[in-house]
């Protein structure tokens, strides 16, 4: 779910990492990037949401230490240690205020769950690792991703990064075997970042069977032969650069050239 922005901002990327299966490299010296980060308190929200009632007595102190522990077990740099931490000691009041309201809307059914489902009548499977789905009492159920960068507006999701909108379909199919086939009544990004900011995926705009139908139709599109995957098709900025640049030769051509389409293979 998290690559159909790419499908549709760089389509020649997914068909260099699905097709012709070549991927980065990881660096020879590992950095405290912001990959890292955001495994890092993926895993801390994962077991707060999973341990701790955010109304008990000791909440914020024992989101604390479970950020302790896994910044011990994940990250090797004590000064980024040190920073991440300070980071988390700022965010903490807030977290467990929001996690309380969280945990009386609803009690959570997954946490860092896979689910897959084919997009039929095309044959791609389409994968999803939910960062957690709550169930309500009435039988409804609510979706969070947790981001610790870049949180895509409402406008963007309608456009083009449908995360939240296909996860919610995939919900309402029954993919997730933990929760079954439920109605979502909320899908919403948190940031664990200054401000805690909270995006909700336009729902009451676009349902998850629109957001559906429309995958279906972008799926079916690109499983024609007229199709090409062209390079940097819709990005952001001109400046974005994208792992395979140098492998469509963008320098020899810009963004102002029309595409020119190619049998290969």
């Amino acid at each position: 779910v998290t690559q159909v922005k790419t499908l549709v901002r760089d389509p020649y990327a997914i068909y260099a990492e699905k097709a012709l299966r070549l991927r980065a490299l990881d660096p020879l010296q590992p950095t405290a990037d912001h990959a890292l980060k955001g495994t890092v308190l993926h895993k801390v929200m994962e077991r707060f949401v999973r341990e701790v009632r955010a109304t008990d007595p000791g909440a914020q102190e024992r989101l604390m230490t479970i950020t302790r522990e896994e910044l011990e077990a994940q990250c090797p740099w004590p000064t980024v240690r040190l920073q991440w931490l300070a980071l988390m000691q700022d965010l903490a009041p807030g977290i467990v205020v929001q996690e309380a309201a969280r945990q009386a809307r609803g009690a959570w059914a997954v946490l860092e769950g896979m689910a897959e489902l084919t997009v039929a009548p095309t044959p791609v499977m389409l994968t999803c690792r939910a960062d957690r789905i709550d169930r309500t009492d009435a039988q409804q159920a609510l979706i969070y991703d947790y981001k610790t960068g870049t949180i895509p507006t409402k406008p963007q999701q309608r456009g083009f990064d449908k995360q939240l909108l296909l996860e919610a379909a995939m919900v309402e199919r029954g993919a997730f075997a933990e929760v079954g086939s439920l109605p979502v009544a909320g899908a919403e990004f948190v940031g664990i970042k200054t401000g805690l900011p909270t995006v909700p995926a336009p729902l009451d705009e676009e349902t998850p069977d629109e957001a559906w139908a429309g995958l279906v139709r972008l799926l079916a599109r690109y499983g024609e032969q007229r199709q090409p995957y062209t390079a940097r098709r819709a990005l952001m900025r001109e400046s974005d650069a994208g792992w395979y640049d140098h492998l469509s030769r963008f320098g020899e051509w810009d963004i102002t050239d029309d595409p020119d389409p190619e049998d290969v293979g």
